[in-house]
């Protein structure tokens, strides 16, 4: 046997060896990631994790019903919406859409003495996908405001699927002076900062489990995935190159100041809301741009010296678990029963002084 043969002998083997070992770790790996304390909790985004898929552990099931169509009409200044006086089933929940394409009851044009009328705008999450009307968080703080004050609050729901900070003020301009809100719950942020990804896999997840595995495990020793300022002028804040929000960070501040001067003409006063999502439960795991919508929207409640409500903040103090949502933006109803109390709380508190 020639002399030369060891080495390459041995460098076979160590080859072998090495590739059986990080083959094992792979799979370890990947083993880990599906267990519930390997599960890394998913980005809010839309549709990046279906309903009874096991990427959220624990998460709650929507409630059973036969889906059906849902009927939408163009709405000239808002794009779409629901054909008014329709009823459909929406995250297997039977719907109805009042006179004015708003989910909920009919509106009586007058006040009752001493009513309070509270009008949320948003997205499917402020509009109540998968819950009951009775279950939506605006509908449950209006219930707990009405107990604290001893007096009449209608909740109005003016949010709907997939509707941004713009397509808020087309709703409030549309619906304001009939609703005649004595509160706006201004809570727009997934469908402004939702963003696709540019063709190709950059931003993509990282193929190899093992590789995520060794940052999650790191990560108290990482440096933090944090940004410690954002310019909304410059829109820092914003997703990297090839991928860009629905409202840029300044046109969403810019909405949400002109969202409150619209609902202050009314004789509304406004109350923002942080939405809180899953990925909140491990705070080490909010990518920055969340954080920077988040932090626009609390720079303009501060300067309007209006009532903030922190949602993820209240859940994490609250032991939430992903029980607490469908997916990894909409909320239970256990979850829409914990922020409206919260809610509740906040007005009944704020309104009272």
């Amino acid at each position: 046997m020639s002399s030369r043969s060891h080495p390459a002998r041995k460098l076979a083997f160590s080859l072998v060896a090495l590739a059986i070992f990080f083959g094992l770790a792979e799979g370890a790996a990947r083993l880990w990631e599906r267990s519930p304390q390997g599960q890394a909790l998913p980005d809010p985004s839309p549709g990046g994790c279906a309903q009874g898929s096991d990427c959220l552990p624990g998460a709650a099931s929507l409630p059973q019903h036969d889906p059906g169509a849902i009927p939408m009409v163009e709405r000239h200044r808002a794009g779409w919406g629901f054909e008014p006086g329709s009823q459909l089933v929406h995250g297997n929940v039977a719907v109805s859409i009042n006179a004015m394409g708003l989910r909920g009851p009919e509106l009586p044009q007058a006040k009752a003495a001493g009513e309070l009328r509270l009008l949320s705008l948003g997205d499917s999450t402020v509009y109540g996908y998968g819950v009951q009307d009775e279950q939506i968080f605006g509908q449950v703080a209006a219930d707990a405001l009405a107990q604290a004050l001893g007096q009449p609050v209608r909740h109005i729901n003016g949010a709907l699927p997939g509707y941004d900070s713009s397509q808020a003020m087309a709703v409030l301009a549309d619906v304001g002076p009939a609703v005649q809100p004595d509160w706006l719950v201004l809570a727009c942020i997934w469908s402004d900062l939702f963003h696709a990804p540019a063709a190709g896999p950059a931003g993509g997840r990282l193929p190899l489990a093992s590789y995520r595995v060794l940052v999650q495990l790191l990560g108290p020793w990482l440096p933090p995935r944090t940004i410690g300022w954002w310019d909304p002028e410059r829109d820092v804040g914003t997703p990297g190159p090839g991928r860009s929000p629905r409202t840029s960070l300044a046109q969403y501040m810019d909405n949400l100041y002109a969202l409150a001067a619209q609902g202050s003409e009314l004789g509304a006063r406004s109350v923002f809301v942080a939405l809180p999502a899953p990925i909140d439960l491990d705070p080490r795991q909010v990518p920055p741009t969340i954080q920077d919508y988040r932090a626009a929207m609390y720079t303009v409640a501060q300067s309007l010296d209006a009532p903030f409500l922190d949602g993820p903040d209240i859940f994490v103090r609250q032991g939430a678990t992903p029980a607490m949502f469908f997916d990894q933006v909409h909320p239970s109803a256990e979850g829409h029963r914990l922020l409206g109390a919260a809610l509740g709380q906040e007005l009944a508190e704020v309104t009272g002084r």
